[in-house]
């Protein structure tokens, strides 16, 4: 039970940032965070930090070991990879930046993004165009498609699976011609965005000295609750309708300030004044507009045709 209130902790201590994790257990008023020592004592937390490890290094065999590089966390890796490709199949645009993934080696996957043209390996003959504004150029070599639009500066574009071809688009000023590779980036770049408020917002994997294990560990923990958003996002639409039917449900009332108002005393319901053979529309003074006061602080006199009375449950009388 101790290991699963320390992970929820850490995801907890993500939103509301100490200086130093320990803080979170302070008894000063101004940092108490109440829900920390109520689940865990710090003394026991730290142990669980201090031994926290995945592998069992006496039946650890070198030889025979998949990736030596990975042996710490291997287990968890592969389980927690296995559930990825179980609970969700990626779209065709994806949003992937180094930042989330901590990885910029070799991949099998077509891509499209900005390029510098001071990069290495750009064309020269890239490099000199002067293009007039909507005028494009463009460079292939194998797969890779190299791309330089002029808008109100020189757009330079690299992508494996675009072809130079125009789009129109309808903008404030009019219809104007688009490379399609551009227009598909403006329209899917937005995840960077969203990836970037997220890692700024909640980063769980932060001051974790020196043992790499631990950092790839709570990395993977980020990646677990970043898929949860998604997959909880997917079917949100469900669940607000369900959230909105039992609202539905609820009265909501505004509490008054006026003291001693009888309609939100337990048991008083409104009625109207029985009518007399004298007044056929019976009245009474209202004990709440009664207590007010006019400009020269004399009672203010206000009727009412409805009055409250007392209903007793029977569990009560019982």
């Amino acid at each position: 039970a101790e290991i699963c209130v320390f992970f929820t902790l850490k995801m907890l201590g993500s939103i509301v940032k100490m200086a130093d994790q320990e803080m979170n257990w302070s008894k000063d008023e101004l940092l108490e965070r109440p829900i920390f020592w109520k689940l865990i004592n710090l003394k026991c937390h730290n142990k669980i930090k201090q031994y926290l490890h995945f592998v069992n290094n006496e039946t650890f065999e070198a030889e025979t070991h998949p990736n030596l590089k990975l042996y710490k966390v291997y287990d968890v890796f592969m389980m927690f990879s296995e559930n990825f490709t179980k609970c969700y199949t990626p779209n065709q645009d994806l949003s992937i930046d180094e930042s989330l993934m901590l990885f910029e080696g070799s991949h099998y996957i077509d891509i499209y993004g900005t390029l510098h043209l001071n990069r290495k390996e750009v064309s020269e003959q890239l490099k000199r165009a002067k293009l007039k504004k909507g005028k494009v150029a463009t460079c292939q070599r194998c797969k890779i498609m190299t791309l330089c639009w002029k808008d109100k500066k020189d757009v330079v574009m690299l992508s494996t699976i675009h072809n130079p071809t125009m789009k129109d688009v309808e903008i404030r000023q009019g219809p104007v011609k688009k490379p399609t590779v551009v227009y598909e980036y403006n329209f899917t770049m937005g995840g960077f965005d969203k990836v970037n408020q997220q890692l700024v917002d909640y980063p769980i994997t932060r001051k974790w000295g020196k043992k790499y294990y631990k950092k790839v560990f709570f990395h993977l923990i980020d990646l677990v609750v970043w898929n949860s958003y998604i997959l909880y996002n997917i079917i949100r639409d469900t669940i607000a309708e369900y959230w909105a039917d039992l609202q539905s449900t609820k009265v909501v009332w505004r509490p008054l300030t006026s003291p001693g108002c009888l309609h939100f005393t337990p048991g008083h319901f409104p009625m109207e004044i029985r009518t007399t053979k004298k007044k056929t529309n019976s009245t009474r003074k209202c004990a709440v507009c009664c207590l007010k006061c006019d400009n020269r602080g004399k009672p203010a006199r206000k009727e009412s045709r409805y009055m409250y009375s007392i209903y007793v449950w029977e569990d009560e009388v019982k």
